[in-house]
């Protein structure tokens, strides 16, 4: 496994760790959100585009990024419509 890679998006910190090889593909192995400002964390399934295999680690991670965004967003707005 890879070094995990994060991004903060929305007042969370996203996780994502890749898994794989240039002859295997990489793939998305784990994700997880954190709110940061309660530390409570969050795993995403990793679901749709990012189950698939890639052929860089970087669309495995970009994948990952773009699913870790919209539960990020669905999550906010839930929130913001309670």
């Amino acid at each position: 496994m890879v070094e995990p890679a994060i991004e903060m998006y929305r007042g969370f910190e996203m996780i994502a760790n890749v898994d794989g090889d240039v002859t295997a593909g990489f793939y998305v192995a784990t994700q997880t959100i954190r709110l940061t400002s309660q530390g409570t964390r969050m795993v995403v399934e990793a679901d749709g585009v990012a189950t698939g295999r890639f052929d860089t680690r970087e669309r495995a991670f970009a994948a990952s990024f773009r699913r870790m965004i919209e539960a990020v967003d669905h999550h906010l707005d839930r929130a913001e419509s309670r």
